[in-house]
């Protein structure tokens, strides 16, 4: 029994470590990333008048990785705070039509390479939501770019809209490689990524284990559904709250 209580308690202190360096580590890398990024963007004003340079594009490509890398750095910050309980939800009132066009630009802006058919299915919300608008929009950035990721070979990806007198649903649906059985279950655990797409596509598993949380933090609801080349769709639900 002694040794038992030793191998808990040992496991506590790994785990409570291991938790201290990654909020340390991704703190410490936001600083040197931030002036990588002030400087990538200093260099790339400089060659504005060069747009078909070989500099030009190896800036681009420069910022297109520091991109990738602030996102990871980011997602790191929000699991120490998620696991140390300290993810911060400011909760208000706000217009999700507008977050979900928002986000629709940010897609296409971002995709120089693809052009998107991103469709608007459904009604309109057209009623204040009662919540955190930039944790939200985080969300959808995350449903979105990861339907864009997986969908490799199809440009089409559907936002359905719906409500009911108590709630808000979002779905986000694309026509990509979809998501065997028996790994739909544990998508949203926290470092979980599919085994067949782990090398093809990037990433460290992060990415919807925190929208799980930010859902759950807004009392709402989340999910999927997917079948093998026909495409996935990941949903989540918010409650109405009457504005006073």
């Amino acid at each position: 029994m002694v040794g038992t209580f030793t191998d808990i308690d040992d496991q506590k202190q790994l785990s409570q470590k291991k938790d201290e360096f990654l909020s340390i580590a991704s703190h410490e890398l936001k600083t040197p990333l931030t002036s990588m990024r002030g400087y990538v963007q200093l260099l790339n004003r400089s060659l504005k008048d060069e747009p078909h340079s070989k500099a030009y594009k190896y800036m681009n490509r420069v910022e297109g990785q520091l991109n990738k890398l602030s996102t990871l750095v980011a997602d790191l910050l929000d699991i120490s705070k998620i696991d140390n309980g300290k993810l911060y939800v400011d909760h208000q009132f706000f217009d999700l039509d507008a977050v979900i066009d928002t986000v629709v630009d940010t897609m296409h802006q971002t995709q120089e390479k693809r052009i998107l058919n991103i469709e608007r299915t459904g009604e309109k919300l057209e009623i204040p939501i009662f919540g955190d608008e930039m944790r939200i929009e985080q969300v959808l950035i995350n449903f979105m770019s990861n339907a864009i990721k997986y969908g490799p070979d199809s440009d089409h990806i559907i936002i359905h809209t719906e409500k009911d007198d108590k709630e808000v649903k979002v779905s986000v649906q694309d026509f990509g490689i979809g998501v065997p059985p028996q790994n739909q279950t544990p998508i949203f655990d926290k470092f979980y990524r599919v085994e067949e797409t782990s090398v093809r596509f990037q990433g460290l598993g992060l990415g919807l284990y925190i929208c799980a949380e930010i859902i759950r933090q807004h009392e709402g609801q989340y999910g999927m559904t997917s079948k093998a080349v026909e495409g996935t769709t990941f949903y989540f639900t918010l409650p109405l709250r009457v504005v006073h």
